[in-house]
């Protein structure tokens, strides 16, 4: 341990009595760091000045041209629903027992078919008695008719006074008047025979049924809901000026579940409803009920032309700007190069695809069609169909 000691302390007097030693080796130290120094900045230059050298890779981009209109066209959809021509509540003008339905709902009928039948037992039996009270009646009227002549040929005669002569003409008189009675009556009642049976008033589809047999309808009751079969129509409600572009007689195209279908402008309504400040107008369907339905969704497209210079560019070439402005990229060429620059635009009218825009453009210049997220302005493209 003494001879470690000792050890120790001769190797610092030989450091303490060698200073320059020191200096030396801190001088090495210092020349390496520099050295490497140099070095990693001479690789980081030339890494540099590599890179400088590489041209730069220009963006593909699809781009379409300009293309300038003067004005555009509206398309506004009005909706209305499918109507019959006719619809009818039908039922009896006489009360009584239903005896016999005929027809069902969903069944189409023809003008003059019997749809319902009443019991008419009771009526029967009051046309065999009117029927009795006429044969009486008119063997009465020959009798009368037989005294009347009698009593005439005895007057020529002298034979009877002129009393006898007109009680005999009034007698007749009396039986004719009875025999028109009757014959009135039987009429009437032939008339209620006839009205027990229900028929269609015109062609139609049954749409409702209202009563049953063995129930009792009362007068006037509706038995049937009538749809007329024939010229089924669309009542839409026209807004603003839409009305003037339609005159009757005019053909147009209605969309009627998904299908188009010709359509004849028949009236247009001289009324404007208060609420919704729309005119009504019927339009007649070239089909059938059957192959429509009431209450069918119809729509009807009314064209405008709004005049005003612009350019047609697709939705997917626009970006949102400020200020509710919407932009644009212009491909220009700037020394040999294609440079892309933002253009602001004002978006007036949209239609699926295509935009209708007024803003700093020109015709046929190439805007980028897609991908404008990728973009900023003064960035270097290159056009897709360019080499």
């Amino acid at each position: 341990m003494a001879a470690e000691g000792e050890g120790k302390q001769g190797r610092r007097r030989w450091w303490s009595a060698r200073p320059w030693v020191v200096t030396v080796v801190s001088l090495a130290v210092a020349v390496v760091l520099l050295a490497v120094v140099v070095v990693v900045i001479l690789i980081s230059t030339g890494a540099g000045d590599e890179a400088a050298a590489a041209p730069v890779r220009a963006m593909s981009v699809r781009v379409v041209a300009v293309e300038a209109a003067e004005g555009y066209e509206v398309v506004r959809q009005f909706v209305g629903q499918v109507e019959p021509a006719r619809q009818s509540a039908v039922g009896f003008e006489l009360s009584g027992m239903m005896a016999e339905l005929l027809v069902d709902e969903g069944d189409t009928v023809e003008r003059g078919q019997v749809l319902a039948r009443l019991d008419t037992a009771r009526l029967e039996a009051r046309r065999h008695e009117l029927e009795a009270s006429l044969r009486e009646a008119r063997a009465r009227t020959e009798l009368a008719e037989q005294t009347y002549e009698r009593t005439t040929e005895a007057a020529e005669h002298d034979a009877v006074s002129s009393r006898e002569v007109d009680e005999a003409r009034s007698e007749l008189a009396t039986a004719e008047a009875a025999e028109a009675r009757a014959e009135a009556s039987l009429t009437t009642l032939e008339v209620d025979l006839r009205k027990s049976e229900l028929v269609s008033p015109f062609d139609a589809v049954v749409a409702r049924r209202m009563v049953d047999e063995g129930q009792v309808a009362s007068e006037g009751a509706a038995v049937f809901e009538l749809l007329d079969r024939h010229w089924p129509r669309v009542r839409v409600g026209l807004a603003g000026d839409a009305v003037r572009r339609y005159a009757a007689g005019d053909v147009v195209s209605v969309q009627v579940n998904g299908e188009t279908v010709a359509a004849e402008v028949r009236s247009l309504l001289p009324v404007r409803e208060r609420a919704t400040r729309m005119v009504d107008v019927l339009l007649v369907l070239d089909g059938e009920l059957n192959d429509l339905r009431r209450g069918d969704t119809a729509v009807l497209s009314v064209e405008r032309q709004v005049a005003g210079a612009g350019y047609w560019l697709p939705l997917s070439a626009l970006t949102e700007g400020a200020r509710g402005l919407w932009a644009c990229y212009v491909v220009e060429t700037d020394g040999g190069a294609a440079r892309v620059s933002r253009r602001d635009v004002e978006l007036l009218y949209q239609d699926g695809e295509r935009a209708f825009v007024r803003g700093a453009l020109a015709e046929g210049q190439r805007v980028v069609a897609d991908g404008l997220h990728r973009l900023t302005p003064g960035q270097v493209v290159r056009v897709a169909d360019e080499p």
